[in-house]
């Protein structure tokens, strides 16, 4: 199963002025204290004793010297308020992406986690949506393994500031017999599903061009190199998509009309994360092909994928209950409380996403209304 996860580990690009990449946990411990119901408690020693702190629910860790409670911290740079805790956070916990072997310290050392199950996909018993699933795959049902990637980041600089973030939800569906792929990416609590593509073009502007012209419904193509598929990661605010570009979210307001909340920024050919099957070489000869510049290109390696258990007792902090970072009193603002292996795998994501997804033909967002990297 560790060896499945090493082979399907994401290529994860990230944006030129991002500087919180995912991390170990081990970097909460490190720069926080913990607070309980918003008190001083002290400071965790280790991740065995935060997986030991009774009733962890009423407890949350602070980031030192930043407070996101009600972000009238101190002013910083000549700033003041959100903009100076944004500035802090940058300056006292941000990081460049180092090359390969120049880790320095806990914050530079890229991680990500896994998860693998197996999972049955069984006909739904609704005819007509069984009958788009086989029109879409006559052998869409049967067992898959499923790989589950989750990743820490030590701030949410997005417009939601918060600190600690557990995001990048990446689900890849293996077909047990003959490896066909679907991915299903997590992000704004909605779902985006592709489908992994076996060999990818030879150029990846080629693909751009796929996505641009597909039609409405069609479910999208993800890019992969050596099984390994890519993944945009959107700046700040962390969620990954398939494709590069710009995906702007908002509110329906009746009378007023559409107010825009944000936009989620993706680039390729900056900061790049690669895994073991893949190598800065074969990255560059890709954007080569495209006539893609890589002078900005980045490197950095995973350390291998750690697999997770959820009963495994050499993990103890998945026993936290309580927030990885500061609470706020300001809504969307507040450190996230569990990290979302806690939750079970199969069912639930298996009817609301993939499900959803090949059976109407549903993706979230406009894929490539900017394109970047070029």
């Amino acid at each position: 199963m560790s060896q499945l996860a090493r082979d399907h580990a994401p290529i994860l690009w990230l944006h030129e002025n991002e500087v919180f990449f995912p991390v170990d946990v081990q970097a909460a411990i490190e720069h926080s204290d913990l607070l309980r119901k918003g008190k001083p408690a002290g400071q965790v020693p280790d991740l065995e004793a935060l997986g030991q702190i009774k009733k962890s629910e009423e407890t949350e860790l602070k980031l030192r010297k930043l407070n996101n409670h009600d972000f009238n911290g101190p002013s910083f740079d000549g700033l003041s308020g959100p903009s100076a805790i944004k500035a802090q956070a940058r300056r006292l916990y941000g990081r460049c992406l180092p090359a390969h072997g120049a880790q320095t310290d806990v914050l530079n050392q890229v991680k990500c986690y896994a998860r693998v199950s197996e999972v049955r996909l069984k006909p739904r018993g609704h005819p007509i949506v069984d009958r788009r699933l086989k029109k879409f795959d006559p052998q869409i049902f049967g067992r898959y393994d499923l790989i589950e990637y989750f990743f820490y980041f030590v701030y949410n600089d997005g417009w939601n500031q918060h600190q600690g973030d557990w995001d990048c939800q990446i689900y890849l569906y293996i077909r047990r017999g003959d490896g066909r792929m679907f991915m299903v990416n997590r992000l704004h609590h909605d779902d985006w599903a592709t489908v992994v593509s076996a060999g990818p073009p030879a150029r990846i502007r080629d693909w751009v061009d796929g996505w641009n012209t597909r039609a409405k419904h069609e479910v999208g193509q993800a890019y992969a190199l050596n099984g390994h598929p890519f993944v945009f990661v959107a700046q700040g605010g962390h969620g990954g998509y398939p494709t590069p570009g710009a995906t702007a979210h908002g509110l329906k307001v009746k009378p007023v009309g559409q107010v825009l909340l944000n936009t989620d920024d993706r680039q390729i050919a900056r900061n790049c994360i690669l895994p073991d099957g893949a190598s800065d070489e074969e990255l560059r000869a890709l954007l080569a092909a495209s006539d893609i510049s890589d002078q900005q290109l980045v490197t950095g390696r995973w350390t291998a994928p750690e697999l997770v258990l959820e009963k495994n007792p050499t993990q103890p902090w998945l026993r936290y209950k309580g927030r990885w970072g500061q609470n706020s009193k300001y809504l969307g603002h507040a450190g996230p409380k569990r990290p979302p292996i806690t939750k079970k795998p199969v069912k639930q994501m298996l009817r609301d996403s993939l499900w959803k997804v090949l059976a109407e033909g549903y993706s979230a967002g406009a894929p490539l209304d900017s394109w970047h990297g070029v």
